[in-house]
């Protein structure tokens, strides 16, 4: 839009550079009490009609015609050039949403098989803690990582899910929850 109103203003630039032709037009009546007659009377001896027509040639205009023309170009190169960046910047955050998608889905499938392995070893360390093999410290080091996979493994699940949805936006899928 900001190109088609550059583009716009160029044209306006340019069009001073032609001659332009102006019709003018007036009607005119007056009253005045010291004249004998009456309203009338006066009306038809003081009615004008004034009717004009000017021709304006551009010929010399200290080059501001110039200077607008190439400001309009300017304008327009500047459309242009936003219209570019604006596009390298969603072209840009499009691709940043997918290596986004693709890391945090990676970190997911990590976060799961983590989880997946230290829920069985805290499975192993209680099953040990009841034989008397294990230690109540040691079951408690197992405890810990195991809460620390179960953070990761659902603060993975949630960023994957947001830039899912992120990049599904830019691909212009619906978001739903």
């Amino acid at each position: 839009m900001n190109i088609q109103l550059q583009t716009t203003e160029l044209a306006k630039a340019k069009s001073t550079l032609r001659p332009t032709l102006s019709l003018g037009g007036s009607l005119n009546a007056g009253y005045n009490n010291n004249n004998i007659g009456g309203y009338g009377y006066q009306l038809n001896n003081s009615f004008y009609q004034n009717l004009g027509l000017t021709l304006s040639i551009p010929i010399f205009d200290r080059k501001v015609t110039k200077t607008n023309v190439a400001k309009a170009n300017i304008g327009i190169e500047q459309a242009r050039l936003s219209l570019l960046d604006a596009k390298t910047t969603l072209t840009q955050n499009v691709e940043r949403a997918y290596i986004n998608v693709q890391n945090a889905n990676s970190q997911y499938a990590a976060a799961q098989e983590q989880f997946k392995y230290t829920s069985e070893a805290l499975r192993i360390s209680n099953a040990a803690l009841k034989e008397g093999t294990n230690n109540i410290v040691e079951n408690l080091q197992q405890k810990n990582l195991y809460v620390q996979a179960l953070q990761a493994f659902v603060q993975a699940k949630y960023t994957a899910s947001l830039y899912t949805k992120i990049y599904n936006f830019y691909t212009g899928v619906p978001i739903t929850n």
